[in-house]
């Protein structure tokens, strides 16, 4: 049986993107392999544009079981952003074997003297355990830390990415969310991921974002999470569920009048 490439349920995601999302994919594919139907749809709705130029989904959810695939997603988001964009990006997780695995995927392709197109784009890698981050030349930079009450504050992003988003706290949130509001780019992204929450989990945030964006039914809602039954071999099937905040579905008219970002080949 084929995988499922398409979400179990989606709420205010553009039916037809238009924006960066295949240059994004083509960069990501040099280097974190190609990506499935369903990761190069995400990355589509991530990088797509309004017609003032910014992005017509500043806030995305998604929910899929683990070791499905979403750690490509957020490779080639933050990989596009850092080249292309110039972006400030912050990068959060529950733990830290998470945050060094995403911090090593991405310094790898920068650290590599042999690359003559990104290795010049490198100004500094941190390595220190929870200070882990990465500069380039172009101003681009991201960080990758675990959440506390007390997270990143008097620091500024572009683009605030809470990995494991189903143990996200309202305090880690709260403390967290300021660090975009003073970005000079007037053009920011918040990027929920993570897996349907177990009954022990304490993150309050994930649910509560489910639970506004599902029907209102309790027995909705409890097959939302878990998904209809299957067998063994379609559990490893990616089960996503995209939630955004309500975006203006106008499309430009001509595609030229936004300046095409350069990208590595």
């Amino acid at each position: 049986m084929d995988a499922r490439q398409t979400p179990t349920f989606s709420v205010n995601v553009p039916t037809a993107p238009d924006g960066d999302g295949e240059s994004a994919a083509q960069l990501a594919s040099a280097y974190f392999g190609e990506p499935l139907e369903w990761q190069r749809r995400a990355l589509d709705v991530l990088l797509s544009r309004d017609e003032h130029d910014r992005y017509a989904v500043p806030t995305f959810a998604m929910s899929v079981p683990r070791q499905n695939g979403k750690s490509w997603i957020v490779r080639a988001r933050c990989f596009y952003g850092l080249v292309c964009c110039g972006e400030q990006i912050l990068f959060t997780c529950q733990h830290g074997d998470t945050s060094g695995e995403m911090f090593r995927d991405l310094a790898a392709p920068f650290e590599d003297e042999d690359n003559e197109e990104l290795h010049p784009l490198l100004k500094a890698v941190r390595k220190t355990n929870g200070q882990q981050a990465i500069y380039l030349t172009n101003g681009g930079m991201v960080r990758f830390t675990t959440r506390t009450d007390s997270l990143a504050r008097g620091r500024t992003y572009d683009v605030l990415i809470y990995d494991e988003a189903q143990e996200l706290t309202s305090a880690q949130q709260a403390a967290s969310m300021p660090t975009i509001s003073a970005s000079k780019t007037k053009n920011t992204q918040t990027i929920y991921l993570g897996t349907p929450p177990g009954p022990t989990c304490a993150g309050d945030v994930f649910a509560r974002m489910h639970d506004t964006t599902w029907p209102t039914s309790a027995s909705s809602r409890a097959r939302g999470w878990s998904g209809p039954p299957t067998s063994s071999r379609q559990r490893t099937h990616p089960r996503t569920s995209c939630s955004t905040s309500p975006t203006r579905r106008t499309r430009r008219l001509a595609r030229g009048s936004r300046s095409a970002p350069c990208a590595t080949r």
